[in-house]
């Protein structure tokens, strides 16, 4: 039934597991087969890095996930949201009766790629709010240190003063203790 090229990827699937750190992640489930298949991509700067799978189901969803993560890796986002399932059909043989399975990894591939753009755009957000906040921060500091300089101005001029008091003080009481004398 099964190729040995199949067979060969099912008992040892390239990318099976999961992937920590990330950048989206979809999951499908078929609701007549139970067949539930996880994807997992990993970008920089919008390019596939990595790509891992978590599929429980029959030969064919693991296999064709595995196939799948094995030819994303350098794609773009936007080369990844474009493909069909000939990216997994031409890579193995599968029964002509199992190949729709290829169109439901399609279909976690197409929900990893949407938290991923959630996920970009939640950090953007988060980015934005930092950035006003720091914005903020440094506003809020710079007026505070310019009041407290104001403060520190204020109290020179007044320990100045002070000491001009002092020494005209001195001079009067020189002055008079002159006279006294």
């Amino acid at each position: 039934m099964y190729s040995e090229k199949v067979l060969e990827i099912f008992k040892n699937p390239p990318h099976a597991g999961g992937l920590q750190a990330s950048s989206g992640v979809g999951k499908y489930v078929d609701e007549v087969s139970g067949d539930q298949i996880k994807i997992y991509i990993k970008t920089k700067e919008d390019v596939i890095v990595d790509s891992h799978f978590k599929t429980l189901g029959s030969v064919a969803s693991i296999v064709c996930s595995s196939v799948l993560c094995s030819n994303l890796i350098g794609l773009t986002i936007k080369e990844a949201e474009d493909l069909d399932e000939s990216i997994i059909l031409n890579n193995i043989d599968l029964p002509a009766d199992k190949e729709y399975v290829a169109i439901f990894v399609l279909n976690a591939l197409k929900l990893a790629i949407e938290n991923y753009y959630k996920e970009k755009e939640k950090e953007e957000k988060e980015g934005k709010s930092k950035t006003a906040k720091a914005k903020s921060v440094k506003k809020q500091v710079s007026k505070e240190a310019k009041e407290y300089a104001e403060e520190v101005k204020e109290k020179l001029e007044e320990e100045e003063d002070n000491k001009q008091v002092s020494k005209t003080k001195k001079a009067f009481e020189e002055m008079f203790s002159a006279w006294e004398d």
